[in-house]
């Protein structure tokens, strides 16, 4: 069965089969965390500097940063940690290092961080920091996949403002790119599990086997008697799962209105009745300042601009990986 403790230890494995075949510790390893593993929410932090200054270090930006983390969160939970998404000087959005290269002719009054704080369900915390000590000391990046849907959005598609919606197994992400930075991010408990699960009580089967049932009815294997009543069910839980969806969009609200461009993906959203219940206008209309949504079926081969790194990458289910491993290759340090 599914735990956040035992994917920690699927991860244990597969990085001590890494090391193993490599015969050394990678250099770094970039760990990318969703809600089932994670509860995380976006902050803003800011920081009044008492002396107005015309540029900011990297090691200035540390150390506000680290402050800020431990001013802000929660001493009672264990396994917190923070993942900066943007810069700030006097409220508005920078790059550091433009600053490091000209000087800046504005005085810096104020200091912001957009931030990611992100806290570890159960003991994934200290497993983790077991993994490290097996391991030698290896070097872990820890990040929410969101920022890394940023990155491959971002540069797959031109759009600089679009809604994410990543359907996964056990719940339903949703991502909010604003002017080309992820502004706010929101998770509910539905994924494609719940369509499965429906499956399994009406009609007494395996998860295993209910699965594969859901699987061929996305891709359209299914017909006759079978098919309407798959239908008929999935119906009503994609209803359902569209009132959560609604109920999330008012953590938006203060961002502003919504896009119209959508994009959907996950390993559920291959299910026509998701499809449609996104497609429909009415969950749009009091949140966004378009009529309806254009929506998008976002696969992972996208992101490599129509490639699939030879079948690793591809089909909407793909998506989490084929960002990170971009990510991975591309980054660039925040500061």
């Amino acid at each position: 069965s599914y735990s956040p403790s035992r994917v920690v230890t699927m991860l244990r494995e597969l990085l001590f089969n890494i090391t193993k075949t490599f015969g050394r510790v990678p250099e770094s390893t970039i760990v990318g965390f969703g809600p089932s593993i994670v509860e995380s929410t976006m902050r803003l932090w800011s920081v009044p500097l008492v002396l107005k200054v015309t540029s900011v270090t990297p090691k200035e930006l540390h150390t506000y940063l680290d402050a800020l983390f431990e001013k802000n969160r929660d001493h009672a939970r264990a396994g917190a940690f923070c993942y900066p998404t943007d810069v700030l000087f006097n409220g508005y959005s920078v790059n550091p290092l433009f600053f490091l290269e000209k000087k800046n002719k504005v005085p810096v009054e104020e200091v912001s961080f957009r931030v990611i704080l992100s806290y570890f369900f159960e003991e994934t915390d200290k497993q983790l920091a077991d993994i490290k000590r097996m391991l030698g000391g290896i070097t872990f990046e820890f990040m929410p996949l969101g920022y890394a849907y940023e990155k491959a959005v971002l540069s797959s598609s031109g759009l600089q403002d679009v809604f994410l919606i990543d359907v996964g197994g056990k719940h339903t992400q949703l991502f909010f790119i604003k002017e080309g930075r992820l502004c706010g991010l929101a998770s509910f408990p539905l994924g494609g599990d719940y369509f499965i699960k429906g499956a399994v009580e009406a009609w007494n089967l395996p998860f295993e086997e209910a699965h594969e049932i859901t699987r061929q009815y996305g891709e359209g294997l299914v017909s006759g008697a079978k098919k309407a009543e798959l239908a008929l069910l999935f119906v009503e839980r994609a209803n359902a799962w569209k009132v959560k969806l609604i109920e999330e969009l008012d953590t938006f609200y203060h961002i502003g209105p919504l896009p119209q461009e959508v994009f959907l993906f996950g390993g559920g959203s291959y299910l026509p009745e998701i499809q449609h219940a996104i497609s429909a206008p009415d969950w749009m209309r009091d949140f966004s300042y378009a009529e309806v949504p254009h929506v998008t079926m976002f696969g992972g081969e996208r992101i490599w601009r129509g490639g699939s790194l030879n079948g690793m990458v591809r089909g909407a289910e793909e998506v989490g990986l084929g960002a990170l491993m971009q990510y991975s290759l591309y980054r660039k340090p925040l500061f």
